[in-house]
């Protein structure tokens, strides 16, 4: 790829966002790992290094795009525990790592590739070799948890601008707590991040700046997950992946509407929304009914153990918990919202506190969360034994890709449980004129159970059940309205005499849309043959 003939003169400031004292961080930076030998385990900082490597590397790599012939730049290479792997696909790679001795050790380990170059310098001075117009990957491991969050974005914002419009973006971090075993001395200079604070740097990067930002092209959210191999081997659920995609903006930046995460992270469901939301459903639930309801639908599905579900929609957990402990089956949770998967992360993590216990074991071992848009997810074909998903698919216009989706990553006999928020059968333009601007205020893309019906069947889906249970949906409605009247003093204790206001005038709207004949619950079960 050639060597940086250039280096990019910090002044302190990028596009408004003041930089740290960088000679003092890399000063810091060097101290910390000046003593660390160039081995696996000075990289992973572990003494189980070699051994977790053998599974580790494969899973991430598992997570990139395809990079036959691609130019990809890593950062923050160290010996080059990835180097190797990324060389044998690329056209060509760009190395670089801040200390000579691991900058040394890579090419001692891979020079022997043609089109791999390598460089020691600080992650904050480098830009993309020259004759190098754009590159189609950036790959990093470990790095951003060593910047601060103002140097975290001016990275992005330069990675940004490196990457051809669909090139790819991918940061491994470590969140929450260290990973390894080692001793860290009194100058670890690490930040362990919640999950959710890198969406939330990342999404400032996409809308900051006005019509001065990056040429209108942002960042977009492929997945986020945790990595399987520590949870499996350390039980620690807290190193997450993230892939990003470059992408040209729908709008010009000062007309640009929110995107649908943005919606939920920032407004829906904040930290605090989810909070008021569980204290109506019940701990761990975002959805009609609570523990109870789900119970009850769950049994539907005849869920054997060792099967593996899709669970869309997923929210801080409520369901996959149950499933995972009543049914022994592995699940895979994931949601649109960070703040919800970040919630239910943390959940994970305290129910299964005593691992030493069979339910504490299941939760790590059978769990796996991840932040995603299903929208623009794909698994493999028959990946999955059970697709479940509530009140979840009402958020996406284009339902007919979606439930075809589903009948792909559904095994042959896989089963299909649905719930979601319908509309009524019935003209759209004669729905009331109050449930019509709640529907578009949400983002709302509500089916009749009819549609609902037909679009299974379209997709290929057999032995389809397709039912309005509005009367059942009423019920409940009321008795989670009588239980957060009785919880009123706890309630505004906990929030306010406001937000206790707002949420009995949205059960009592729900109410109302449901007896006109404007909202309807639908349940759906369907079975791939």
């Amino acid at each position: 790829m050639g060597d940086y003939s250039t280096r990019l003169s910090t002044n302190g400031h990028l596009n408004g966002i003041k930089i740290n004292n960088n000679e003092g961080r890399q000063e810091t930076m060097s101290g910390f790992w000046s003593d660390k030998p160039d081995t696996v385990e000075g990289m992973m900082l572990d003494t189980n290094a070699a051994e977790i490597d053998t599974e580790e590397a494969p899973e991430i790599l598992s997570y990139l795009p395809d990079l036959r012939g691609k130019d990809v730049l890593e950062i923050g290479s160290g010996i080059g525990r990835f180097t190797g792997h990324l060389a044998a696909a690329t056209k060509s790679l760009h190395t670089v790592d801040f200390i000579q001795a691991f900058v040394d050790k890579n090419r001692e380990n891979n020079g022997h590739f043609q089109h791999v170059s390598f460089e020691c310098n600080d992650a904050m001075k480098i830009h993309p070799p020259s004759g190098l117009t754009s590159l189609d990957v950036v790959f990093t491991n470990w790095l951003m948890m060593y910047l601060s969050d103002d140097e975290v974005q001016m990275l992005a914002k330069r990675v940004l601008s490196w990457l051809k419009v669909g090139g790819y973006f991918f940061v491994r971090e470590s969140c929450f707590h260290p990973s390894g075993n080692m001793p860290r001395n009194s100058g670890n200079p690490t930040f362990y991040r919640d999950p959710s604070k890198y969406c939330e740097l990342f999404q400032v990067i996409t809308n900051e700046n006005g019509p001065l930002f990056e040429g209108g092209h942002e960042f977009e959210l492929q997945f986020a997950t945790s990595v399987k191999t520590y949870i499996k081997r350390k039980k620690n659920p807290n190193q997450i992946c993230w892939l990003y995609r470059k992408v040209s903006r729908n709008a010009p930046p000062l007309q640009r509407t929110q995107t649908l995460q943005e919606f939920l992270d920032g407004d829906q469901y904040t930290r605090r929304g989810i909070l008021k939301y569980e204290n109506i459903y019940g701990y761990n639930f975002i959805s009609v009914g609570g523990p109870k309801k789900a119970q009850e639908l769950l049994a539907n599905l005849q869920l054997k153990a060792d099967e593996y579900v899709l669970d869309v929609g997923a929210g801080v957990g409520g369901s996959a918990f149950l499933m995972a402990k009543e049914y022994g089956v592995h699940v895979l949770a994931m949601d649109l919202s960070s703040n919800m998967v970040t919630i239910g992360m943390q959940r994970r993590v305290k129910e299964s506190a005593d691992s030493n216990t069979s339910s504490g074991r299941i939760l790590l071992d059978r769990i796996a969360f991840e932040i995603s848009d299903i929208n623009k997810r794909d698994y493999q074909s028959e990946a999955f034994d059970c697709i479940h998903s509530r009140e979840t698919v009402l958020h996406l216009k284009d339902k007919a890709n979606l439930l075809a989706k589903f009948y792909r990553w559904l095994k042959p006999g896989g089963r299909l449980l649905m719930t979601d928020y319908c509309r009524g059968e019935k003209a759209e333009d004669s729905h009331s004129r109050e449930y019509r601007k709640y529907t578009q205020t949400r983002g709302y893309y509500p089916a009749t159970v009819t549609e609902y019906e037909k679009l299974l069947r379209q997709a290929g889906f057999t032995q389809v059940t397709a039912v309005d249970r509005t009367a059942d949906f009423a019920a409940i409605l009321q008795e989670e309205l009588t239980s957060l009247q009785r919880s009123e003093r706890s309630f505004i204790n906990e929030f306010s005499q406001y937000e206790f206001d707002q949420a009995i005038q949205g059960w009592r709207s729900k109410q109302r849309f449901a007896a006109e004949g404007d909202m309807v619950w639908g349940y759906f079960l369907a079975r791939k043959e």
